[in-house]
């Protein structure tokens, strides 16, 4: 199912991962490197991004709005 959720850009929060995958993938986003992700647009285009957006609230909020801003937002058309 995953090649249905084709986006364009891909942010991951790896700190929810179980132990199991965490152990047979040391490297935090080494599973990419598997063929059905190489098939999705954001990894071929290198638009994936780790995040932590595990807390809530007001720092949560601040969190997700710097990480797109850091990642989707194109230096210079911030002015």
């Amino acid at each position: 199912m995953l090649p249905e959720y084709d986006a364009d850009v891909l942010f991951l929060m790896t700190e929810h991962l179980t132990a199991d995958f965490k152990a047979s993938n040391p490297e935090s986003l080494s599973f990419l490197k598997r063929p059905i992700w190489s098939q999705l647009k954001a990894v071929q285009n290198n638009q994936v991004y780790k995040v932590n957006w595990t807390v809530g609230g007001v720092i949560g909020a601040n969190r997700i709005i710097d990480d797109l801003s850091k990642y989707l937002v194109k230096k210079g058309s911030q002015e």
